[in-house]
């Protein structure tokens, strides 16, 4: 599982370099098309919208999502489960913020990620923080669940990516990826 997030953070860590003069709906989309990428390599049905990229179908629910379907007897197409649910946010409100973290609260993915920034004089940790609190709070938290809180720090200018495992109600296991 590490694996993947280790990947995905080291994806987001090349796009302040590739695009430096831009921000926010110029960097979503290259993370977008550079997880559609990942995601298709691993033979996963991609959801996103906004990107270039070969198979992938418009957005469905998150900003991106993995899916892994199967055909019924009849052919139809049906999801068998969702494997990553991605929601990039990049206002400077915590109403915005919420509006899209607890779409993956409620998600049921292997891979949960959210991406935002520092913002309101906040630190990196202090935001990081605010995210675990909310999973913390979260009546339908299970063991096992696992989040990537990825925040941008304007200062080193790299994502600070932190892993988060859930291995108890209450008992939350917070590591800081290093890439």
């Amino acid at each position: 599982m590490q694996d993947v997030y280790q990947k995905i953070t080291a994806l987001l860590n090349e796009v302040p370099a590739k695009l430096p003069d831009a921000y926010d709906q110029d960097w979503t989309r290259c993370i977008k098309s550079e997880l559609a990428e990942l995601g298709a390599e691993r033979d996963h049905i991609v959801y996103a919208n906004g990107i270039e990229a070969q198979q992938v179908r418009g957005e469905w629910v998150y900003d991106v999502t993995w899916a892994q379907e199967s055909p019924d007897e009849s052919g139809e197409s049906n999801t068998k489960r969702i494997v990553l649910a991605c929601e990039c946010e990049w206002a400077r409100n915590w109403g915005d913020v919420w509006d899209d973290f607890d779409k993956l609260l409620q998600s049921r993915a292997d891979y949960r990620v959210f991406i935002t920034h520092q913002f309101g004089g906040q630190s990196v940790d202090e935001i990081t923080e605010k995210l675990i609190k909310r999973v913390d709070a979260y009546e339908q938290t299970s063991p096992g669940d696992t989040y990537l809180l990825a925040v941008y720090d304007n200062e080193t200018q790299t994502f600070s990516p932190t892993l988060l495992e859930v291995l108890m109600p209450d008992n939350l296991r917070a590591t800081r990826l290093m890439i």
